[in-house]
């Protein structure tokens, strides 16, 4: 009986092993920081996703399937705009996206523009968009701020398709995002 009890055991604890480590494969990713002491920004995203950085003050990053982007382009303000408020600075950088986004996309649809309660001025814009001569339409999530002689435009997209499927992943993206 032990002769058969062995082989018995030695498939169980192998099997038991298996098991575990299918389970261990549908629990979340690791998350990263991206931080740009230069520019004083911070955001955390998915293990997996990787990065494409041009310089701290534009980068991209997309999920392995690009079916998502998180976008960071960060602007200086010129000192020759004077004595124009911070509030006006960035209202005026709002209205310029807005309109040369209406442009450069075939489609364009704005869903909601809502002023941030945040230390620093900062609009919310949601928006579908498809390129011209491009195949999907796009939903993303945009945080415009203005802080410290520079906007911050800083955008979560994703396929509009695909959108409900990463959006709690977009929401904590989007919601990490610290201006230091």
């Amino acid at each position: 009986m032990r002769q058969y009890f062995t082989p018995i055991l030695i498939v169980l604890v192998l099997t038991s092993g298996l098991l575990l480590s299918c389970g261990q494969a549908s629990t979340p990713g690791t998350i990263k920081t991206y931080a740009s002491k230069t520019y004083g920004y911070s955001f955390q995203y998915p293990g997996d996703y990787f990065v494409d950085v041009k310089d701290e003050s534009s980068l991209r990053i997309a999920n392995p399937n690009r079916e998502v982007y998180i976008t960071m382009v960060i602007t200086p303000v010129p000192s020759s705009v004077g004595a124009a408020t911070s509030q006006e600075i960035l209202e005026v950088y709002v209205d310029n996206a807005k309109s040369s986004d209406a442009v450069y996309y075939q489609e364009y649809y704005l869903k909601n523009e809502k002023v941030l309660d945040r230390d620093y001025p900062a609009y919310e814009l949601v928006y579908t968009h498809r390129g011209k001569g491009k195949q999907f339409v796009w939903q993303t999530r945009n945080l415009i701020a203005y802080r410290d002689g520079k906007i911050y435009d800083f955008a979560c997209s994703a396929q509009e398709t695909k959108y409900a499927q990463y959006s709690l992943t977009l929401d904590n993206i989007y919601n990490s995002l610290d201006l230091f």
